[in-house]
């Protein structure tokens, strides 16, 4: 996976992601495969994935690249996308904020497509596989936390899947 460090939208839509693609270099790019770094990418095709942002829902199409030299292939997210999950970064941070399902009653309310079993989930995720990593590197909610999890961890803020991921 390559996740692109964005700057600050105020809503993510298709044809942003499409400029946003029309403008990278793939070239720029190096292979996060461990022990490729190449930079010779080629569009692969596109996937559908929805994403849950707190007002508003959105299906994406994400473009996947292959790597000329090692034949694996990457898809190309925002860093408000969490990989292998529809809900966006954002979301589930004021989750892990939250410190009861009534704190956030709020945010489910004025978003259909949350309910209590995201906030469950989100929760339980945090704790079984992110909350001693962030107090073992002193990284607190409030740091940059797509920043520091890449640094130290080589991957997005509650990815919970061990793949290749670099932030570009």
């Amino acid at each position: 996976m390559i996740t692109n460090k964005s700057k600050s939208v105020k809503q993510i839509s298709q044809d942003y992601y499409d400029e946003f693609i029309d403008n990278l270099n793939l070239n720029s790019l190096a292979c996060p495969n461990d022990g490729c770094g190449h930079h010779d990418f080629v569009r692969h095709g596109f996937y559908e994935r929805t994403i849950k942002f707190m007002d508003y829902s959105i299906r994406l199409r994400i473009l996947r690249v292959k790597c000329k030299a090692c034949g694996s292939t990457h898809a190309i997210l925002l860093d408000c996308m969490v990989p292998y999950s529809q809900l966006s970064l954002n979301i589930q941070e004021i989750i892990i904020a939250c410190d009861h399902i009534g704190d956030f009653e709020e945010y489910m309310d004025s978003n259909t497509d949350l309910d209590e079993s995201n906030f469950y989930y989100v929760k339980n995720q945090y704790r079984k596989h992110w909350k001693q990593r962030l107090l073992s590197m002193g990284i607190s909610l409030a740091d940059a936390l797509v920043e520091q999890c890449f640094f130290y961890f080589s991957r997005q803020f509650m990815q919970i899947h061990c793949m290749h991921n670099i932030l570009i």
